[in-house]
């Protein structure tokens, strides 16, 4: 009789405890457990309380009721905030990996406690959500201003990561996305503001790079891309403009493609020959740059040049040929620079602008009729037009009004020249 009355007690006393003690609170040394169930999105909502307290058995930790039976249903369980999983059937408090409703949760080996966050498991990083526990599985996780990738096992990506095409890295230790420039032995990469690794041409603070599109390292020094070469130095920067390698000049366009095979290129404000393999050479003597200077003026047209000339003024030209110029190189100076002159002049204008142009020319000496019946001494240039040497005099065109351009000799209407030659044979 006594037993069944202090049963009783015992009984109104537990319901007591389970209806008004709260959760974190402590009774008698009694704490309060509370059964929680998983929600579709991971939660844990409570559905009761069961007073009792931990004990420890050999297989390990249980959690015992005041009656003192053992709580074996299973499932999530709460103590004090601190969240709990205990096996279905035995109630044994689980530790390490735990598996449910197909989400993977880790619990603290020695405590079994619920991890949340980054924790390093078995040498392994994982992510483990900070309200719900749940392992992150798969795919790009964002933690502040830091990114990772995180494996379908849900370890995390450390080095390099290919998504949907692009390449990532993934710093060593924490896996933290990189972003910005990389070296790597004598190699460098950059990553973009979304972490991709850059390919090709790229503009990073201003400054254009290449990209190895397989590798992905900054290019240094000559590339050829598609049909054109590209300068990169050796701090992997394009170069633009009027560049001197290996000891020759060479000229880029603003983009970067290397200026090849031309007979006059103006860069600044200087002249450039360029040769097919794009080394280029200024033009310092006086009478090139007034040749340049002219056909710039003119569009760069060769009828133009020889119109120009065939317009100058006559005027009586000194005929004494400083030391150290040729003839042609003489002439053409005096009449470019003073707008006037002989028919020597007016020929050597042309000259010395064909040659600018990139044409094989030579000044000629020979004689022509005179109104007078005699002949006179005369100037002219031959010139080598598609393969074919044709006569170009523009004193021809100045005193006769007719077309002494692209002519040829014995041709009707043209002068008759006679016991000619090459004035120079060097210009």
């Amino acid at each position: 009789m006594r037993m069944m009355k202090r049963m009783r007690r015992v009984l109104a006393l537990s319901l007591a405890v389970l209806t008004a003690v709260p959760q974190n609170a402590a009774w008698a040394g009694v704490q309060i457990g509370t059964a929680c169930e998983v929600q579709a999105d991971g939660s844990l909502v409570q559905v009761g309380n069961i007073a009792g307290e931990w004990i420890q058995k050999p297989d390990g930790y249980y959690w015992m009721q005041e009656d003192g039976s053992i709580y074996r249903k299973g499932g999530w369980f709460t103590v004090d905030g601190k969240k709990y999983f205990l096996a279905y059937t035995s109630g044994r408090r689980k530790t390490g990996w735990v598996t449910y409703k197909e989400r993977r949760y880790y619990m603290d080996p020695q405590t079994g406690e619920l991890q949340t966050g980054w924790q390093d498991i078995d040498g392994k990083r994982y992510y483990f959500d900070a309200k719900t526990g749940a392992l992150h599985k798969g795919g790009w996780l964002t933690r502040g201003k830091n990114k990772y990738y995180i494996k379908k096992d849900g370890t995390a990506t450390i080095g390099y990561v290919s998504v949907k095409g692009k390449k990532y890295y993934m710093k060593p230790k924490y896996g933290i996305m990189l972003k910005g420039w990389m070296t790597s032995g004598s190699k460098k990469y950059y990553f973009g503001t979304d972490g991709a690794r850059a390919s090709g041409f790229t503009a990073v603070s201003g400054k254009t790079y290449y990209f190895d599109t397989k590798w992905g390292y900054a290019v240094t020094g000559w590339k050829t891309i598609g049909n054109s070469k590209y300068y990169f130095g050796s701090d992997g920067v394009m170069r633009t403009g009027l560049q001197t390698i290996s000891g020759k000049n060479y000229i880029f366009d603003t983009k970067g493609a290397m200026i090849t095979s031309k007979a006059v290129y103006k860069q600044g404000s200087a002249y450039y020959r360029i040769a097919s393999s794009g080394a280029a050479t200024a033009f310092t003597r006086k009478v090139d740059i007034l040749a340049c200077q002219r056909l710039e003026a003119l569009g760069w047209s060769l009828p133009a040049v020889f119109n120009w000339a065939a317009s100058r003024p006559y005027r009586k030209t000194p005929q004494t040929i400083p030391y150290g110029y040729s003839q042609a190189q003489y002439f053409g100076e005096y009449g470019l620079e003073n707008g006037f002159g002989d028919c020597y002049v007016m020929a050597c204008i042309f000259y010395s602008c064909a040659h600018i142009l990139g044409y094989q020319v030579r000044f000629m000496k020979g004689y022509v009729p005179s109104r007078s019946g005699a002949v006179s001494t005369h100037g002219w240039v031959e010139i080598n037009y598609n393969g074919t040497w044709r006569v170009c005099d523009p004193n021809f065109t100045y005193n006769t009004g007719r077309s002494g351009y692209m002519i040829y000799y014995g041709m009707s209407g043209t002068w008759r020249y006679i016991n000619y030659g090459m004035a120079d044979k060097n210009y």
